[in-house]
Formats: C-alpha cells, sequence, structure tokens
C-alpha cells in the first residue's frame, strides 16, 4: 500500500502541475510575466525571512561586544 501511495503522489503532482502549466498559458501572454514575478518575490521574501533571526543575532553581537569596549 505504501509502495502504491509513493507511486501515486508524484504522478498526480506532475498531472496537476501540468494541468495548472496549461491553464496559465491559456490566459494569455499577460499573466506569464505576473506569475514570474509573484515567484520572485515569494522566494526573496523567504529569503529574507529565513536570514532574519541570524541577522538579529549578529547585530546584538556587534551591540553587545560595543557596550563592552565602550564602558568606562
Amino acid at each position: 500500500m505504501t509502495l502504491l501511495r509513493i507511486v501515486i503522489a508524484p504522478l498526480a503532482a506532475g498531472a496537476l502541475s501540468t494541468a495548472r502549466t496549461a491553464t496559465t498559458l491559456g490566459l494569455g501572454a499577460t499573466w506569464l510575466p505576473r506569475s514570474v514575478w509573484f515567484a520572485v518575490g515569494a522566494l526573496a521574501a523567504y529569503v529574507a525571512l529565513a536570514d532574519m533571526p541570524q541577522a538579529l543575532a549578529y547585530v546584538l553581537a556587534i551591540f553587545a561586544t560595543t557596550q563592552l569596549v565602550l564602558e568606562p
């Protein structure tokens, strides 16, 4: 049963992806650039949010170091 699910899931995803692509291309040329820009924006937002904790930790470490150095 598990093997059957492993085989069926990618086939269904491929069929849905193909149908979605055909629908998008059938809507006209104006939708394609919008879809690409949306995907690029979503990817940029993900990257920015994924790096936010690391950047915040870096800034706080610099702030703490600066306070130690500048304290009288």
